[in-house]
C-alpha cells in the first residue's frame, strides 16, 4: 500500500513540476481551428506518466519484457516532445516507431501466433510474425493518437484497455505480471483528474502528441506480451476486442481518406468524436458515449469468448468491424 501511495505523490510532483517547466521546454498547446480549448495548456500529460512509472521500474521487479517495452518507448516519448515542440512531421515520427517497434522485436517479443480456434493447429507466423507486429503497433499507436481529440478521450479509452487486459487475465485464472497495469492505471486516472480539471485548484494539462504515441506504443506491446505463448494470459483474439473502438474509428478514418484521394496521416474532422460533436452534442456526453461504448465493446467480446469460444469472438469482431464501418459511413454523409 506504502507504494501506490508514494507512487501517487510522486505522479503529482511531477505534473505540479512540469507544468511550470513547460514554457521554458516550449511544450505548450496554442488553440487552433481544429481545436476546443482555450488558453494554452501544457502538453506534459505523457511525459510525467512515463516518468512516473520509469522511475519506478527499478524499484518494482517488473518481468524483463516489460522493461524492454517501458525503456524503449522513451524513444517514442523523445521525438514526440521534439514534435509537441517544433512540428517535425509525421515522416520522422512513423520512421522513429519502426525503429523502437524493430527494437524491441530484437529484445525478444513479437507475434508468434494467432492462438487455437477449436480444431485448427496453432499456426507459428515465423516471419509473418515481425510484420504484424510491425503493423499492429504502428496502427495501436496512431489510433491512439488520431483520437486524442477531446479532454478525457485518449486516456479514458487507454484505461479501459488495460483494465480489460487485466479482467480477462483475472477469468483466465492468470496474473502473473500484471502488477505493471495496475501503475499505468493510477497514473493515468490521475492525469485524467487534470485534464477534466475535477477540482478547479489544479491545473489543466494535456497528454501531447508524446504522451499518445507513447501509451499507444506501451499498450500494443503490452497486449502482444500478455498473449505470447510464454507467458499467455488469455487468448490472442481477446488482444482485438481490448482495443476494438479505437481500431475501428482507425480502419473507418483511413478508408474514407483513401477512398478521397486524402494522405491517410493528414488531420481532419472525420473521427467518431468529430462526428459527435458535428451533431451538436456536448463534449463531455461525447466523452460518455464512446466511454461507454468502449466498455460495451470490451464486455461483448468477452462474453462472446467464454461462452462460444475464440472462432466465435473473432468472427464477431470482423461483424462489429463492418457494422461499425457501415453506421459511420451512413453518419458522416447525413452530416
Amino acid at each position: 500500500m506504502f507504494e501506490f501511495f508514494t507512487f501517487i505523490i510522486l505522479n503529482f510532483i511531477l505534473i505540479y513540476s512540469f507544468s511550470i517547466l513547460a514554457i521554458k521546454m516550449n511544450l505548450i498547446d496554442i488553440p487552433d481551428f481544429r481545436k476546443l480549448h482555450t488558453g494554452n495548456i501544457p502538453l506534459i500529460g505523457g511525459l510525467c506518466i512515463y516518468l512516473s512509472i520509469f522511475i519506478f521500474s527499478f524499484f518494482e521487479d517488473f518481468n524483463y519484457l516489460v522493461n524492454l517495452i517501458l525503456y524503449s518507448s522513451g524513444i517514442i516519448l523523445f521525438v514526440g516532445l521534439i514534435d509537441d515542440s517544433k512540428q517535425i512531421g509525421v515522416t520522422i515520427r512513423i520512421i522513429s516507431q519502426i525503429v523502437t517497434c524493430l527494437l524491441v522485436i530484437g529484445g525478444g517479443l513479437s507475434i508468434v501466433d494467432l492462438g487455437e480456434y477449436y480444431n485448427y493447429k496453432t499456426l507459428n507466423l515465423g516471419f509473418l510474425g515481425i510484420l504484424l507486429t510491425c503493423l499492429s503497433i504502428l496502427a495501436l499507436t496512431n489510433a491512439i493518437n488520431f483520437i486524442d481529440g477531446i479532454d478525457g478521450l485518449a486516456s479514458g479509452i487507454i484505461v479501459i484497455s488495460l483494465s480489460s487486459i487485466y479482467v480477462y487475465s483475472y477469468l483466465q485464472g492468470s496474473l502473473f505480471n500484471t502488477e505493471i497495469l495496475v501503475f499505468l492505471i493510477i497514473s493515468i486516472v490521475i492525469f485524467f483528474i487534470f485534464n477534466l480539471k475535477f477540482f478547479n485548484f489544479f491545473n489543466k494539462i494535456f497528454l501531447g502528441d508524446s504522451g499518445s504515441t507513447t501509451l499507444g506504443f506501451i499498450l500494443g506491446f503490452l497486449l502482444i506480451f500478455f498473449t505470447h505463448p510464454d507467458h499467455r494470459n488469455f487468448h490472442p483474439v481477446l488482444a482485438a476486442w481490448c482495443v476494438s473502438l479505437p481500431i475501428y474509428d482507425l480502419l473507418a478514418v483511413l478508408i474514407r481518406r483513401i477512398y478521397r484521394g486524402i494522405n491517410p496521416f493528414r488531420p481532419d474532422r472525420r473521427h467518431i468524436h468529430h462526428l459527435l460533436l458535428d451533431k451538436k452534442i456536448k463534449q463531455k456526453n461525447v466523452l460518455i458515449i464512446i466511454l461507454s461504448t468502449s466498455i460495451i465493446l470490451n464486455t461483448i467480446g468477452g462474453l462472446i469468448y467464454f461462452n462460444l469460444g475464440p472462432l466465435a469472438s473473432l468472427i464477431s469482431f470482423i461483424l462489429f468491424l463492418m457494422i461499425y464501418l457501415i453506421l459511420s459511413f451512413s453518419f458522416i454523409r447525413k452530416i
